[in-house]
């Protein structure tokens, strides 16, 4: 989970790509219920600075070299020139 803590703060798609499966989507809460597919949220990774970052919680699920689990967290920053904006979600 590390790894795509790491993708998102770094706004880099070759990380995420390497780290999420390909059923990943993107799961928000507020400002408004929505869900993202794991290929849009790629394409406007690069767009989003991410001004700060936090996991409230996290259960992970290993099996040989692969974890996967739900996460919830919040972080504040801005995408694709629209002002700051404060997102919760579950990943």
């Amino acid at each position: 989970m590390r790894s795509f803590d790491d993708a998102v703060q770094q706004r880099e798609r070759a990380k995420a790509e390497r780290v999420l499966d390909e059923d990943f989507a993107l799961v928000l809460v507020h400002p408004a219920p929505a869900t993202m597919p794991r290929a849009r949220w790629l394409e406007v990774l690069q767009d989003c600075v991410v001004h700060s970052y936090s996991v409230q919680e996290q259960r992970i699920d290993r099996s040989g070299d692969v974890a996967s689990g739900p996460q919830q967290g919040s972080h504040a920053g801005h995408c694709a020139g629209r002002g700051p904006e404060r997102i919760v979600c579950d990943q």
